[in-house]
């Protein structure tokens, strides 16, 4: 599994989702990691790190998965708890005992920032050959899942050439929806134009509705009992998307 960059991303400078192009920008010192993602125009991976530069080019029809994994380390809250409360009871007991308290609460609030501090997740590229792409990421690039869960289910979508037409239908996500980060600020333009005359229209099921089938994209459909299908990213909870094939 070879990595982009050995480097881990410490920053998201931006991250803007619509209803047929993706974009991810990750930057490190002297790195930046950039993912794009367009409709019938595969995916690139552009990487910078000091004097060296890379670019990725990845076909839809090779990709077979793309993989977000975060992960925490809930030890350092145990020992954070653990010695809060030594430290406490200590601080307060005999006068020899306060300095052994202070060292207590003190080492809590090591442990608490570890926590935070240590954080770690990766974008994983599997692409059919099983070859794979890897992108670090520190606890600072750590964003919201929800956000994170979109950006991956447009790069599927575009991977499996499943965009809207502007004149034919509505969006995957329902209205068009930009959303785009800068700064750690998320911000959500919608778009409040009517949908086009003519489209499928049909009440999606509920978020806890079981999925009757897969696909090796990813993604896992449920058909209603008039007969119309609806479909998500596999294994998530979030609302079911219409399918307008």
């Amino acid at each position: 599994m070879p990595n982009v960059l050995d480097l881990p991303m410490k920053k998201v400078t931006n991250m803007t989702v619509n209803n047929k192009e993706c974009i991810g920008e990750f930057s490190a010192k002297r790195a930046t990691i950039s993912i794009r993602s367009t409709a019938k125009s595969g995916i690139t991976i552009q990487s910078k790190y000091k004097s060296e530069s890379m670019l990725i080019g990845i076909n839809d029809n090779y990709l077979a998965s793309v993989l977000y994994r975060r992960r925490t380390y809930p030890i350092w809250i145990v020992l954070s708890v653990f010695s809060f409360f030594v430290g406490l009871l200590t601080f307060t007991g005999e006068e020899s005992l306060v300095v052994v308290g202070l060292i207590g609460l003190i080492l809590s609030l090591i442990f608490m920032a570890l926590f935070f501090t240590s954080r770690t997740a990766r974008i994983s590229f599997r692409l059919a050959d099983e070859q794979d792409y890897q992108i670090l990421l520190t606890s600072g690039a750590v964003q919201d899942t929800n956000l994170m869960s979109q950006f991956i289910s447009r790069l599927l979508m575009n991977s499996m050439n499943h965009f809207e037409e502007a004149d034919d239908s509505t969006s995957v996500f329902g209205s068009e929806t930009n959303i785009s980060q800068s700064g750690g600020t998320d911000t959500v333009e919608p778009n409040d134009e009517e949908p086009p005359t003519g489209t499928v229209s049909a009440q999606p099921p509920p978020v806890s509705a079981v999925a009757h089938t897969t696909d090796q994209n990813g993604f896992e459909w449920h058909q209603t009992t008039d007969g119309v299908s609806f479909f998500r990213p596999e294994g998530t909870q979030e609302e079911w998307a219409l399918h307008q094939g």
